[in-house]
């Protein structure tokens, strides 16, 4: 019995020292890996709000030099036309 219970209290101890180490070492492994996929994803919307907002400069720039006097006349239907005049009222 003896020979037993030492060999379960060799057991214990050598887990309690592996689990504390464990904690600093996924901490040390999830961390990093947290904060790189949160900046991939800041930088990504970052990167498509950038798109977007070129693609509406270029369609207004677009417009702009489509106007005869106060209405555009070329390249746009009658509901894009309203829609953009209804926008720029409000």
């Amino acid at each position: 019995m003896g020979l037993l219970t030492h060999w379960r209290e060799a057991g214990f101890k050598k887990k309690n020292r592996s689990r504390r180490g464990s904690t600093f070492v996924e901490a040390a492994l999830i961390l990093p890996i947290a904060i790189l996929s949160v900046s991939l994803i800041i930088a990504y919307a970052a990167d498509k709000y950038d798109k977007v907002k070129a693609q509406t400069e270029e369609h207004n720039a677009l417009r702009e030099a489509s106007m005869d006097g106060d209405r555009i006349d070329r390249g746009e239907s009658d509901f894009v036309r309203n829609i953009d005049f209804l926008l720029e009222e409000i």
